[in-house]
């Protein structure tokens, strides 16, 4: 059995998404859980299983990341179908490592599409998110330069393993370094970016996916 969420504020979208997903061939046995408002998203979340979350941003844009955590905490795959596509939003997409995102002007094939797809690192997008996304890719470089950053071997493989989300303790045991080395090492990489550890993560992670489409 999948358990399948679907938050949208919308009552008609709402219906016709479940509707949907009930009548997918590519889902033999499914449960759908219709939710309508962000406090019940909430109250599902804490109380329910959830496989899949099929989620509109307008459910509750100022906290809409931070429910989106909450599921993927407890293992959900998060597909964003929403009419918001604004670049912000997919970059906050892409660092949250969202399934999919769908705009809500696409064919319903391209949610079916993300549905059946397996788990990824790289976030499924229909043709305008991706257009939207290409769009964005052009102040990349601007945001923050990489290639004219001079990081040492070791500095870039401390990168990686943040951009991994792995812990201090899992860094210095795979890198075979102590926490004070890593700690001169995370010094030196923020003095060369100039920036975040969470910008420098976020550029590298909106440079990956772009490579897909270029």
């Amino acid at each position: 059995m999948i358990y399948i969420s679907i938050i949208e504020d919308h009552q008609v979208s709402l219906e016709k998404l479940v509707s949907l997903v009930r009548s997918a061939s590519l889902l033999h046995e499914v449960e759908v859980e219709p939710i309508s408002t962000y406090k019940k998203a909430v109250s599902n979340i804490a109380n329910h299983r959830v496989d899949i979350a099929i989620m509109d941003i307008g459910i509750g844009r100022d906290n809409i990341f931070q429910l989106i955590e909450s599921y993927q905490a407890k293992g959900a795959k998060i597909i964003l179908y929403s009419a918001y596509t604004s670049p912000t939003y997919i970059a906050q997409a892409i660092r949250l490592q969202v399934h999919a995102y769908i705009s809500k002007g696409s064919s319903y094939s391209y949610l079916m599409d993300a549905l059946k797809l397996p788990k990824s690192n790289q976030m499924f997008m229909c043709p305008e998110i991706e257009q939207e996304f290409k769009k964005s890719n052009t102040y990349l470089h601007e945001l923050m330069p990489l290639d004219h950053l001079d990081l040492t071997e070791k500095e870039e493989e401390v990168v990686q393993s943040f951009i991994k989300n792995y812990s201090t303790e899992m860094i210095c045991t795979v890198l075979k370094i102590s926490k004070n080395t890593l700690q001169t090492h995370r010094r030196n990489i923020l003095v060369k970016h100039g920036c975040s550890m969470e910008k420098i993560i976020l550029t590298y992670k909106l440079i990956r996916n772009a490579q897909q489409f270029v």
